[in-house]
């Protein structure tokens, strides 16, 4: 299970790190252009991943020794990822470039 948490993080990364890295190799005109689309990227991404914490949030009310330490870890990356998806809502809506 650790190892598929792990895995999945690094993709991640990666694929936030690709991403950026695209936008910053564009140009300054094109990654203006690119700036909505990679919002919208970087929402879906976040609300993947809010999904994912609370399907591990409601899993983590099976019987374990260590039961309490996940249901912390899954409400935080929960919380601050649905945080990041208001945020990139909030600027995508009033067009902060």
């Amino acid at each position: 299970m650790s190892s598929f948490l792990l895995t999945l993080f690094i993709s991640m990364l990666f694929m936030l790190g690709f991403f950026s890295l695209f936008g910053f190799v564009a140009g300054k005109e094109s990654a203006a252009a690119m700036r909505p689309f990679l919002r919208i990227l970087f929402a879906a991404i976040l609300l993947m991943l809010a999904a994912f914490s609370l399907f591990g949030f409601l899993a983590s009310f099976e019987p374990s020794d260590d039961a309490i330490v996940l249901r912390v870890g899954y409400a935080i990356i929960g919380i601050s990822s649905l945080a990041g998806v208001a945020n990139l809502a909030r600027k995508l809506i009033r067009r902060d470039g």
